[in-house]
C-alpha cells in the first residue's frame, strides 16, 4: 500500500482538497498576493487623476472670448444656476482648474478663469458631452478653459500676449496629467466688430494669432476650429 501523499490530487470531493495542508498554505499565498496587489491599484487611482481603465485622454482647448467663456443665464451679473440636460456633468468630462488641478467638469466652466465677468453656461460641455454620446469609448475628455469675455483679437496675437501666453501655460501644464491635444476651439469676434477699423483689421491679426499660437504649441496639426 503506498504512503499517503497529502499533496496528491483527489478529483472526488472538493472538502478532502481543503482538508489538506499544501492547500491550506497555497489559499494564504494567494490571499497575500492578491490583498498586495489591491493595495497597489489603490495607490496607483490615487495618484491617477483619471477614471479606472481609461486608455485615452483627450485634450481640448477653448478659447475666445465671452461667448467662449459662458453668459448663459447671465442676467445683471447673475448667473440663474439652470444648468441644460447637454451641459451635466460626466465624471468621463474634466477640467483643468484656475489651479492648474484637474478635477470633475461642471458649469460654469470658465469659472476662476475669467474672474472679471458673471460666467454661465458656454458650448464647452455640450460639446464635450456630444463626442461621448457619438463615441462611448472616445476615453476621458480634458477641457482646458483659457476664455476671456470682452477681449479683441490684438490681445491674444500680439507678441507679447499675456492671453496667448496663459493658453500655452495651461496647455502645457494639462499635458503633464498625460494625453495628447485633439483640437483648440475658439469663439471670439464680437469684440472686433464695434468699430470699422478694428473690423478691417481683424484677418490679418487673425492670422497672426493662429502663426503664434501654432510656433508656440511646437504642433502646427493640431485642429482649429472657429
Amino acid at each position: 500500500m503506498s504512503k499517503y501523499n497529502p499533496c496528491e490530487y483527489d478529483p472526488f470531493t472538493f472538502y478532502t482538497a481543503m482538508k489538506r495542508p499544501c492547500t491550506k498554505i497555497f489559499l494564504l499565498f494567494l490571499l497575500l498576493l492578491l490583498l498586495y496587489c489591491y493595495s497597489g491599484f489603490r495607490m496607483i487611482g490615487q495618484e491617477n487623476p483619471y477614471p479606472e481603465t481609461v486608455e485615452k485622454v483627450n485634450i481640448f482647448i477653448l478659447g475666445g472670448q465671452s461667448n467662449m467663456a459662458g453668459r448663459g443665464g447671465v442676467d445683471d451679473k447673475e448667473w440663474d444656476e439652470y444648468v441644460p440636460t447637454e451641459c451635466l456633468r460626466n465624471r468621463r468630462i474634466l477640467r483643468l482648474n484656475e489651479n492648474s488641478e484637474l478635477e470633475e467638469a461642471e458649469e460654469p466652466l470658465h469659472s476662476g478663469i475669467d474672474v472679471n465677468k458673471t460666467c454661465g453656461v458656454g458650448p464647452g460641455m455640450a460639446f464635450a458631452n456630444a463626442i461621448l454620446e457619438k463615441d462611448p469609448n472616445f476615453g476621458v475628455i480634458v477641457l482646458v478653459p483659457c476664455a476671456i469675455g470682452g477681449t479683441s483679437i490684438t490681445a491674444w496675437s500680439g507678441s507679447n500676449s499675456s492671453l496667448r501666453s496663459q493658453m500655452i501655460k495651461r496647455t502645457n501644464e494639462a499635458l503633464k496629467y498625460g494625453g495628447k491635444i485633439r483640437a483648440i476651439l475658439w469663439y471670439q469676434g464680437e469684440k472686433d466688430t464695434e468699430t470699422e477699423s478694428a473690423s478691417y483689421l481683424f484677418p490679418g491679426e487673425y492670422r497672426m494669432f493662429l502663426c503664434r499660437l501654432y510656433q508656440e504649441l511646437k504642433n502646427p496639426q493640431i485642429p482649429f476650429v472657429q
